[in-house]
């Protein structure tokens, strides 16, 4: 019949040729006309001497699951094809918001660069975490189906251990601030200060569950701790806890937690909002760095969430310029209404050897500073219930008489903009307040002699890596992003060319040679994979490093960049950290290699 496959029935007639058993599922026709799907079996019979004779055939209609097969087949392909719509619209959302993203990130680091006081220094490095949150949500949705299919790959990179839980706390302080919550965190005996595993992971699962804790607490406090819990060879296993003290969860929930989609009220009516992915994407994320998370909880009294990671041991230097200041024979008073947060910061200061008194109620305080002699330092919170930190220290003033004790204010989310804050404290710092700023305050109060006088700070600046002399070809079409390459590139004496497209880029080659050019991909007029591929068939004298700059952040990604001729890829947002880093690689480390010469001389 017209449907039936030919090269079907060649292989039959091949097969009778031959003798060779056959099966084979072929459409056939009835007498009628009508086609079906039949299942066709060809023996040969051979008689006693051996020879073949005859044939016996069977045949059986496989209609039903011939149809049952081809539609699997057909909803597969239009699974793969909305798989692959939903994949190049995801690249797009990527790069069409990476590219503002990057424009937020590169501005606040050069920002962050520049004369700032403690308070815009802090508003700086939130508007940068921000940023960095927002980019671990574009990561996320990029690979959520690579979540799925168990597909995503980690990064290692060497890290604080509290740079990920003061990042999050920093960022979610606003929120906690705004229902009276106390954040704060607490590290165990014997931590590492560096390890390296996947930060942004890492990070990405403490958020979420403390966005969770202020979400389900009315008041009250969130704790974030990390201990030690097992180590085997180079791997650490560390254990953090969050817990609150929120509304809690009812016994029969809390084994569907970690469900996609689950949430522990689901009516129309809930008071807390949220997809139910949450929970899901951090179980996934906690197995794939060789952990486990679980919960506990008690009605009423709060919820604690669990979760295990395996990181490897790290011999980086501590990037806290200040460990353990030696503070032998001075006397600190720390006043704070919260109990664990008091607790917290004796731990954190008892090393120093300084004599450390706490109090938790003001009244007692000022009872006592009547009476003892004068301490070296004075930390207090502003938000206690009968007394704010400045009414405190108002009242030490006039009471004892003690004008000179350097203050340190810690606050939540004051107008710290006040005067009066600001001429009766030395220093203000936000909470929950990163350890190593805290360290750093109280060092440079009780040893003056160590802090940087104000003579160096006119001193100019030594570039992180010197490119002078080095001309560098910028190809970039957005403007915003040519202002924040542009920025970071003059930062190391480069001389800096801008094209503002692949063709502008090979015309810019033609008039003169480069010693390294920085491409984005996706341009106008010339893309930055072809113009990568037209600039290695110039006749230039030396292979002139190019290196990839894109929002489109995928392994296929990277590899479309290496076969067009790139060496090296950056992902946007552009960070200054690692630009300068890839450019010392291409322009100060490797060797300049000549076109035609070997691979491996290189």
């Amino acid at each position: 019949g017209p449907k039936t496959d030919p090269a079907t029935l060649k292989l039959i007639r091949e097969s009778l040729e031959k003798w060779e058993p056959i099966e084979v599922e072929l459409i056939n026709y009835k007498k009628n006309g009508e086609e079906y799907w039949a299942n066709i079996s060809l023996t040969p019979i051979a008689n006693e001497t051996g020879w073949f004779t005859h044939w016996v055939s069977i045949e059986r209609d496989v209609t039903a699951r011939k149809l049952e097969e081809l539609a699997l087949i057909e909803a597969k392909e239009i699974a793969e094809n909305a798989s692959r719509s939903k994949s190049e619209f995801l690249s797009t959302m990527s790069h069409e918001i990476r590219t503002p993203l990057n424009a937020v990130i590169g501005m606040a680091g050069l920002l962050e660069e520049t004369d700032l006081d403690k308070e815009q220094a802090s508003f700086v490095r939130t508007i940068k975490q921000g940023g960095d949150t927002l980019l671990s949500v574009i990561n996320d949705v990029l690979d959520y189906s690579k979540i799925e299919a168990g597909k995503v790959e980690l990064e290692e990179e060497t890290f604080a251990l509290t740079q990920p839980i003061e990042d999050t706390l920093e960022l979610l302080a606003g929120k906690a601030y705004h229902k009276g919550i106390e954040l704060m965190y607490a590290l165990g005996m014997n931590l590492p200060d560096m390890v390296n595993g996947d930060i942004t992971r890492l990070r990405q699962i403490l958020v979420n569950l403390v966005g969770n804790a202020i979400k389900f607490t009315e008041g009250g406090e969130i704790l974030v701790s990390v201990k030690q819990q097992r180590i085997a060879n180079e791997w650490i296993t560390l254990k953090f806890s969050v817990k609150d003290t929120g509304v809690g969860i009812p016994k029969e929930k809390i084994q569907g937690l970690f469900d996609a989609f689950s949430q522990v009220d689901a009516s129309t009516t809930r008071k807390f909002g949220g997809t139910g992915l949450g929970l899901a994407i951090c179980k996934r994320l906690v197995k794939l760095q060789g952990g486990d998370i679980w919960a506990e909880s008690k009605l009423g009294e709060g919820t604690t969430f669990h979760f295990t990671v395996m990181v490897k041991q790290s011999q980086a230097p501590s990037i806290n310029k200040i460990g353990k200041p030696q503070l032998t024979g001075k006397t600190i008073i720390l006043l704070d209404d919260n109990f664990t947060n008091l607790g917290i910061m004796e731990r954190q200061l008892q090393p120093s050897g300084a004599r450390i008194i706490s109090f938790s109620c003001p009244e007692k305080f000022l009872e006592w500073a009547n009476k003892a002699k004068r301490p070296d330092l004075l930390i207090v919170d502003y938000h206690m219930p009968k007394m704010t930190g400045l009414q405190v220290v108002n009242k030490f003033v006039k009471l004892s008489g003690k004008k000179n004790v350097p203050r340190i204010l810690l606050y939540s989310a004051v107008d710290i903009s006040s005067k009066e804050l600001k001429d009766k404290f030395d220093v203000i710092i936000q909470k929950p307040c990163r350890k190593s700023i805290a360290l750093e305050a109280i060092e440079s109060l009780l040893k003056p002699a160590i802090t940087v006088g104000k003579s160096d700070k006119t001193k100019s600046k030594k570039p992180v890596v010197d490119l002078s002399g080095k001309h560098i070809l910028l190809t970039e079409d957005n403007l915003t992003n040519q202002k924040v390459a542009k920025k970071m590139l003059e930062k190391t004496n480069a001389l800096v060319t801008v094209a503002n497209n692949g063709q502008e880029a090979i015309d810019a080659l033609n008039i003169r040679a480069f010693d390294l050019i920085l491409m984005d991909v996706q341009m106008p007029v010339m893309d930055g994979l072809e113009a990568t591929r037209q600039i290695r068939l110039l006749p230039l004298p030396y292979r002139t490093p190019i290196i990839a700059l894109t929002a489109n952040a995928s392994k296929a990604d990277r590899e479309n960049c290496l076969e067009a001729g790139m060496d090296d890829f950056l992902t946007k947002p552009l960070r200054k950290e690692t630009l300068y880093v890839a450019l010392e690689h291409h322009l100060l480390l490797s060797k300049k290699v000549a076109l035609g010469s070997p691979e491996e001389d290189r």
